[in-house]
């Protein structure tokens, strides 16, 4: 055993021991301790005596093991798991420190509590290890979960246009869609249009569940309605949505000869008057119409998706007249004594009369200046016998005319 200089020495020593633990000493020791060595040199004598003695110094040692022993205890209390290897090298330090002193006596007691420091160290680091494990587990199984092979996902069945479901395997499924898949020339036609309906390989055809061909991988139909068309080749089904033009012209007739012409619901269109283009892009035209007879009033829409021509046919009744006569009696009697023609509302009229050697001996352009069996009204009278007028004339609306009319002359 060591020898010390003084007590004071021994005091150190211990209390440096003592003070490498994290856990403080209870403070009683070191009340006992500080007593101990205010004493005298005697005192420190009975104290060695004491040690000397193997009974009083398995005590002394069963003593500070002890002190040591709840020390650690209440270290391991108050320690994280995390942190008992830091303990264990502070346990070896406080180790290699007590082979110094004179406490070499209590290694066989602390290398007991190393044994159970290092198996409770093991301990925590088994759950540790066994808490990674676990939580390592459970990642791996919400990664399996969160992959999962949309291949094997069940897709929706097909309804053929009976509305029977088509049960088939998910790679049956896929190979079927793109095999059938089929192709529509125009999904919004307007009424009238013929649609083509295709795909690459023969099928059935149905519209509105209404089989329409067999075993033809083309087929046309003709939109003669409106509305939307249920179209399908007994695995897909489509839509075909028909439009149609609700529009027509109106006629407006502002006085003889003058129309106003308009398209409702504010569409525009190019115009034409007897297949001649008289107005483009309008909605309202105004025509000039003099001419007696049925014309046709043509409007081709061009602010519709639809390409729709409008017709319109407008009558020009005549409004003039004109009649003819083939004797007159110039005897003064005045009955037929003038030859004359009636015509009202015309535009154009003029009169000739010749003889029978086809010698002019009237001209007129008045209807009221007529004929009075004289040369030019005022020369020698004319004799009896056959005449020919010649009569042009252009009734109001009307095209120019002209006629020859035979007449006879008697007295």
């Amino acid at each position: 055993m060591n020898k010390f200089k003084d007590i004071s020495e021994f005091e150190h020593l211990l209390k440096n021991n003592l003070q490498s633990h994290s856990t403080p000493a209870p403070t009683e020791v070191w009340s006992n301790v500080a007593t101990s060595t205010a004493q005298s040199a005697g005192i420190l004598g009975q104290a060695m005596s004491f040690l000397n003695s193997t009974t009083n110094l398995l005590k002394a040692a069963l003593f500070v093991g002890g002190i040591a022993a709840v020390g650690i205890v209440i270290y391991n209390e108050n320690k994280a798991p995390s942190r008992v290897k830091n303990y264990r090298s502070k346990a070896t330090n406080q180790s290699s420190l007590t082979e110094k002193t004179p406490l070499n006596i209590l290694n066989p007691l602390l290398l007991t509590t190393k044994n159970e420091l290092l198996n409770l160290e093991n301990s925590v680091q088994q759950k540790n290890e066994n808490k990674q494990k676990t939580a390592s587990k459970s990642e791996e199984n919400i990664n399996k979960v969160g992959a999962i092979n949309l291949s094997q996902v069940p897709t929706p069945k097909a309804f053929k246009s009976t509305g029977k479901p088509e049960a088939t395997s998910p790679t049956q499924k896929i190979v079927a869609t793109a095999d059938m898949d089929f192709e529509i020339s125009n999904a919004h036609p307007c009424k009238g249009e013929v649609v083509t309906l295709s795909q690459a390989n023969p099928t059935n055809w149905y519209v509105n569940e209404v089989k329409v061909a067999q075993s033809t991988a083309t087929h046309s139909i003709e939109t003669s309605e409106a509305g939307v068309y249920f179209v399908s080749n007994g695995t897909q089904t489509k839509t075909i949505d028909v439009s149609a033009l609700s529009a027509h012209i109106t006629v407006e007739k502002l006085e003889t000869g003058q129309f106003r012409c308009k398209l409702e619901d504010g569409l525009t269109g190019n115009w034409h008057l007897d297949d001649k283009l008289v107005h483009t892009n309008a909605s309202t035209v105004d025509l000039e119409i003099p001419d007696v007879g049925t014309h046709k009033v043509q409007s081709t829409i061009v602010s519709h998706m639809c390409d729709a021509t409008l017709f319109k046919t407008i009558t020009i009744e005549p409004t003039g007249s004109i009649t003819f006569y083939e004797i007159f009696t110039p005897d003064g009697d005045g009955i037929n004594d003038f030859y004359t023609v009636d015509i009202f509302e015309y535009e154009n009229y003029s009169i000739q009369i010749f003889d029978k050697n086809n010698r002019r001996i009237f001209l007129s352009q008045d209807p009221g200046n007529k004929w009075n069996g004289r040369v030019n009204n005022e020369g020698e009278a004319c004799a009896i016998g056959a005449y020919f007028a010649k009569i042009s004339y252009k009734l109001k609306g009307e095209r120019p005319q002209v006629k020859t009319i035979k007449l006879a002359l008697k007295r």
